[in-house]
């Protein structure tokens, strides 16, 4: 299985070459920058990561977009597209993905830089008729209880890609 992408290395370009910061320093560059200029940053990674869209990630799953939201907020938009149950793919999301997912994202240098700062990552899964599977957030309360369950995000009627 390849590894799920977390965070691509233009988060990093964009962030340093924003705060005009060193590599070492990628947490005090986060710091430095103000709202508007995080979420520019985040904005270019995902115009320059949707750029390669669609990507198969496995035999199960499609990685189809990645999104920002107002609020810091980066979602990446999954499909489920290997054939299976409902029930079968809300299983491997619970039991494989979410805790995948979230302990790469945790032991990622980019994320532990980007979290404190307020940005959060949500991976949505849906199926291949788009109906929605689940949510795994991450953000940086993840960071202060690392023993503490990642809990999905409940669907609501209004879920967009």
């Amino acid at each position: 299985m390849r590894v799920l992408p977390i965070v691509s290395l233009a988060v990093t370009t964009a962030l340093l070459s924003l705060a005009k910061a060193s590599a070492q320093n990628l947490k005090v560059a986060v710091r430095a920058l103000s709202d508007k200029e995080l979420q520019a940053a985040l904005d270019e990674v995902v115009r320059q990561d949707n750029a390669n869209m669609p990507m198969r990630i496995d035999d199960r799953l499609r990685l189809d977009s990645v999104v920002t939201r107002p609020g810091e907020i980066v979602i990446y938009n999954y499909t489920y597209v290997a054939k299976a149950s409902f029930q079968r793919k809300k299983e491997y999301l619970e039991e494989f993905l979410r805790p995948t997912i979230r302990s790469r994202t945790l032991a990622s240098r980019n994320w532990r830089a980007l979290l404190p700062a307020g940005v959060s990552v949500v991976h949505r899964f849906r199926d291949i008729d788009g109906k929605f599977i689940g949510d795994v957030l991450v953000s940086a309360a993840d960071l202060r209880e690392p023993k503490t369950p990642n809990q999905s995000l409940q669907p609501t009627a209004d879920r967009r890609k």
